[in-house]
């Protein structure tokens, strides 16, 4: 039957356009044809890489939201020669001459979110599956042209940052070069840059606030218990920081991020639903990408210049300015924090967090001489951080690091 199948160019392709796999009685099924037909030198098909891959991705396309093992989408098969049939291994072509066909492809079909529903099996998926579609991600990212749509990549971020806390989280698990973590290394790069070439940085921000803020925290809380520290914190570190704090997104929101508790992006970050563990955890990241970014746009991102006497912020420079900013910020942080002082469960991490809290403030130069709300602030951290050490005999705190 395969002989049959693969008997001119014409048979092929109706093999693969029959509505029954296999589409010979008894015979191999599409995805063995069409391996086999790529392999297979001696076979001309004009254009064969092309329908090999219209193929492939128009039945990823049809299956994706099926629940049943049999799913494409989670047969490392059809990735695997994607990915070959793209980089054309056997017979090496410039990029300019794939993407001429590849790119139109990727424009039909949502690729992006093809890789999502990997990513949302990644924890049960083998090491083949995800070796093949991280090859995939890897050479359409490299190859092609194409403007990928901000939905299909917000769709392929929120299931990375999903799945991260589902694969296992271990030292030895992410210090190795795991499949799975590769795939999300890679696939949060494409989000990461594409989400930067966006037009419109202000609804990204919005929709990280509203669907991917708690997945965040959980992602990172748990790539932050990991010592040393993983490569892939630090990209999730840079990937929230581009969307919370760009210099569109400072422009409006640093009252939000400096307001009172109750009118404060601070708020979501403590809501019901979300783990004040984990939160008290990423806090000083947070802190530490919202100073590095009001610092770096505070020409453009601060709020005009306002008031009277000492506080007269028009005779500020702006980095002095700047740096008020964000221990005004680090205020609206102690005030959050402070709603869990009295959770002895909560002591350790609250003692944690402000020691980080103070190593952000230290290295980033922060405080001035002049800001008397700035050293009030530090002062009522530096005696609660010290109050919360005072109590580690009598709350079983003694692993707290001196």
């Amino acid at each position: 039957m395969l002989s049959e199948a693969l008997s001119s160019s014409e048979t092929f392709i109706r093999s693969l356009k029959s509505s029954s796999d296999p589409p010979f009685e008894n015979g191999p099924r599409k995805i063995e044809l069409a391996a086999e037909a790529y392999a297979k030198v001696s076979l001309y098909i004009p254009a064969k890489r092309e329908i090999i891959a219209d193929w492939i991705l128009s039945t990823f396309f049809k299956e994706r939201k099926s629940d049943k093992l049999s799913n494409p989408c989670w047969d490392a098969r059809y990735w695997a020669l994607l990915s070959s049939v793209i980089t054309n291994n056997e017979q090496p072509s410039s990029s300019k001459a794939t993407s001429l066909w590849l790119d139109p492809l990727l424009l039909r079909y949502p690729f992006l979110s093809l890789v999502a529903s990997v990513m949302g099996h990644a924890s049960s998926a083998s090491e083949d599956l995800l070796v093949a579609c991280h090859a995939t991600l890897r050479d359409v990212f490299a190859l092609s042209n194409v403007k990928f749509a901000h939905e299909s990549a917000w769709e392929l971020f929120t299931a990375t940052l999903s799945s991260v806390p589902s694969l296992g989280v271990t030292e030895d698990y992410w210090l190795i070069r795991h499949p799975g973590q590769m795939l999300t290394g890679t696939a949060l790069e494409v989000c990461q840059s594409i989400f930067a070439d966006s037009t419109n940085k202000r609804k990204t921000s919005s929709l990280f606030f509203s669907d991917a803020i708690r997945s965040w925290i959980v992602a990172q809380s748990s790539l932050l218990s990991i010592t040393p520290l993983h490569s892939l914190s630090s990209r999730l570190s840079e990937i929230a920081s581009s969307i919370m704090f760009s210099v569109d997104t400072l422009r409006q929101q640093i009252p939000l991020w400096i307001g009172t508790p109750g009118k404060s992006h601070l708020d979501q970050l403590f809501s019901p639903g979300t783990d004040p563990i984990q939160t008290l955890r990423v806090l000083p990241t947070i802190f530490r990408s919202f100073s590095h970014e009001v610092q770096r746009h505070r020409a453009t991102a601060l709020p005009s210049p306002s008031g009277t006497g000492k506080d007269n912020q028009h005779s500020m420079s702006s980095k002095a300015r700047a740096k008020r900013t964000c221990m005004q910020f680090l205020d609206s942080c102690m005030k959050s924090i402070a709603a869990h002082r009295s959770d002895k469960n909560l002591l350790h991490e609250v003692w944690l967090a402000k020691g980080k809290l103070l190593k952000v403030i230290e290295e980033e130069s922060l405080l001035q001489s002049d800001d008397i709300e700035g050293q009030r602030t530090l002062g009522e951290l530096s005696n609660q951080a010290a109050e919360i050490l005072g109590q580690q005999d009598s709350s079983g705190m003694r692993d707290i690091p001196h």
